[in-house]
């Protein structure tokens, strides 16, 4: 039986308020929620959407429902920062194919406890999708070490934690979307539940394009371990290569920035996305006080039905100040013993977890280089095909940690990584990104960053080696955070 009713004759509040477009305050005119145009058309697609529910179809079981309309270009970031809710969800991926500003949350999955079950987890994420809401995904990520017991500046994000935003601005191939999430529970009283929506539909902030203001006054930076306990660290991994119990290892630092004041997450990785656009953009804020953000070159992988992708990402240089320069340095980075030798590590690593998930595998004959706006790296792309029944806990599971961001073989190396690092990773270095019915993409969440209040915890790592310098490490881990050094104009 379909629902139907008298939903026309609802009072709906939203659609029947008579005020001027634009409220008081020049350069900051806010439109008037109830009279936006997009506001209008959602409110009404969202009362056809609920007045066609066919109850009987639900089975008694909870089903996510999506409406989705076509709206103008409008600029992700800024709309997000201009949102009240604290519950944020930003992603972009390097081609800009999709790029998603979500706000609150339609439904969320987070634990504290680790992963046991990786094929479960993303069972109960997929759980609520099927093939009639195909656009939907679940965003989040994973700690690092899913069962390591996080600080207290990681606890607020768990082993893990994916979240369908409950409303969201979305591009795709160029076209914009403006997108209403809800988890329809069939037991509960439909008029209800319409209400809920259309109340989260008032609280949207609709603003001209946000200024970002400048960073808050930097106060003093802290780096764990300190370029002593750095080099300490490279002669006890270089005692390791000695013992043959391991072959690489990526060590990496903590950098603690305090300001004067409290940040704000988005305007930060607003501009650090602005000096470079060839990355994975992302932020994840459970709260008002803590978000973690990052801009990653580094695909984990990617899911289209059963076809995977991947990418060996190793070995850094800068880029250089004119054409021939940035030649001459390609050059000497194709040319390295040592970066060849890390992203061999990283190409047959990768191999190998294909290897058990895919019945297929094709890699490209030569290494080529993935430049970036201020760094190049050696790149490989791998694609393969899956064997029947893998789903992404198992994919999850074969690729991560990657040498590129653990070391080989990979439990030895993460074993003394917990021994020799004084800090807790959290989610630095961890799977991020989106699932959805029939594909998933997740980036290595490195060149990232903590926002807690007025602190930034800056997180990079470096590839050691036989042959690794600690002084040429240490500025390679510089040269990797200074996309946010710049943002705030420090000068070390």
């Amino acid at each position: 039986m379909k629902y139907g009713g008298n939903i026309e004759k609802m009072h709906v509040k939203s659609l029947r308020q008579e005020n001027n477009f634009w409220t008081e305050g020049g350069d900051n005119m806010e439109l008037t929620i109830k009279h936006h145009p997009i506001h209008q058309t959602m409110c009404e697609q969202l009362e056809k959407t609920f007045a066609s529910l066919d109850l009987a179809s639900f089975n008694n079981k909870r089903r996510l429902i999506r409406v989705e309309i076509p709206v103008d270009n409008i600029q992700p970031l800024p709309w997000l920062m201009n949102q009240k809710s604290p519950h944020k969800t930003y992603w972009c991926d390097r081609k800009k194919r999709v790029e998603m500003a979500g706000v609150g949350r339609a439904d969320y999955v987070q634990g504290n406890k680790g992963i046991s079950d990786p094929s479960g987890l993303f069972r109960r994420l997929t759980e609520h999708l099927d093939a009639t809401v195909t656009t939907a995904r679940y965003y989040g990520g994973i700690r690092f070490r899913s069962k390591k017991k996080p600080d207290e500046n990681w606890r607020r994000f768990g082993s893990y934690y994916f979240v369908i935003p409950r409303l969201e601005i979305l591009s795709r191939e160029n076209k914009w979307f403006f997108a209403l999430n809800h988890l329809f529970n069939p037991s509960r009283d439909v008029y209800e539940q319409l209400n809920e929506c259309l109340a989260s539909l008032d609280e949207v902030v609709w603003k001209k394009p946000t200024v970002f203001s400048q960073m808050p006054v930097l106060l003093n930076r802290i780096d764990f371990p300190n370029k002593q306990g750095w080099w300490k660290n490279i002669k006890a991994a270089t005692q390791l290569f000695q013992g043959n119990k391991i072959e690489k290892i990526v060590l990496a630092r903590r950098s603690e920035f305090r300001f004067v004041s409290s940040l704000n997450a988005l305007a930060l990785l607003f501009h650090i996305q602005k000096n470079d656009a060839r990355a994975f953009y992302f932020c994840f804020q459970p709260d008002e006080d803590h978000a973690f953000i990052g801009g990653t070159p580094e695909r984990l992988y990617r899911r289209e039905h059963r076809h995977i992708f991947s990418e060996a990402v190793a070995g850094t240089r800068p880029r250089g100040n004119s054409r021939g320069q940035d030649a001459v340095i390609e050059k000497e980075l194709l040319d390295s013993e040592k970066d060849s030798r890390e992203h061999r590590y990283v190409v047959d690593s990768i191999r190998s977890s294909f290897d058990k998930i895919c019945t297929w595998i094709e890699t490209p004959d030569n290494v080529s280089v993935l430049k970036l706006a201020k760094l190049q790296h050696l790149y490989m792309r791998l694609r393969g095909f899956l064997k029947k029944n893998v789903d992404d806990g198992e994919i999850l599971s074969a690729l991560h940690p990657t040498p590129a961001v653990g070391g080989l073989p990979k439990h030895s190396a993460i074993d003394q990584i917990d021994q020799l690092e004084s800090f807790d990773r959290g989610w630095y270095a961890g799977p991020v990104g989106w699932v959805n019915h029939n594909a998933a993409e997740f980036a290595v969440a490195i060149r990232s960053g903590l926002v807690v209040a007025n602190k930034l915890f800056l997180y990079s790592g470096a590839g050691i080696v036989p042959g690794s310098s600690p002084e040429k490490e240490w500025e390679e881990i510089e040269n990797k955070i200074a996309g946010f050094l710049k943002v705030f104009g420090y000068r070390g």
